[in-house]
């Protein structure tokens, strides 16, 4: 009948060039993606920033000014500080043994503001690499749900593909050559 023609047909072997076919196939589509290991949770991270991209290039903007851009800023403050305990140190030398800390701690946080100010600097809200992102986002999402449960299952099944269309091809030469020794 029709229906065990049909689960026939489908439990049929394919021949080795549909199997290549095939595997050649899976492979270009793959090999487009150029996937690299651990891509998805770097570009997932990526996007959060991207997300909240304003919001964090205000809080360090913020931090800078704090530190040391504004006007009464707390490294301006402890400068004035370390010079007032240098001072009172030339009678009492705790008071110099404690200027030179608050001095460490001064210098500390100007390293601090001059980090902010340059992250700062390369934070900001960037639509258009947000959507390349989510676009690879989606498109590993795809070849996730086709490929493995992760990337490096997905490319532990390229290079398996890759293997066995060598393969394939390595037994189609041997072939024939065989056929060839045979009619010599």
């Amino acid at each position: 009948t029709e229906s065990y023609t049909r689960a026939r047909h489908y439990s049929l072997p394919i021949s080795r060039a549909e199997r290549e076919d095939f595997l050649r196939f899976q492979l270009r589509e793959l090999d487009e993606a150029a996937l690299a290991p651990k891509e998805d949770e770097q570009l997932r991270v990526e996007r959060e920033r991207l997300r909240d991209g304003e919001q964090l290039h205000a809080a360090a903007r913020k931090g800078e000014q704090a530190l040391y851009a504004r006007q009464g800023a707390i490294v301006g403050e402890l400068g004035g500080l370390v010079r007032t305990l240098e001072e009172a140190g030339r009678v009492d030398a705790v008071l110099a043994k404690l200027a030179t800390q608050v001095d460490e701690a001064r210098i500390s946080l100007e390293d601090a503001a001059d980090s902010l100010r340059r992250y700062a600097d390369r934070t900001h809200a960037d639509p258009e690499r947000l959507r390349d992102v989510d676009e690879r986002l989606h498109l590993i999402g795809k070849l996730l749900r086709k490929h493995g449960p992760d990337l490096g299952a997905v490319l532990a099944r390229q290079q398996a593909m890759a293997d066995e269309l060598s393969a394939l091809g390595e037994h189609e030469l041997r072939r024939s050559d065989a056929e060839a020794r045979l009619q010599a």
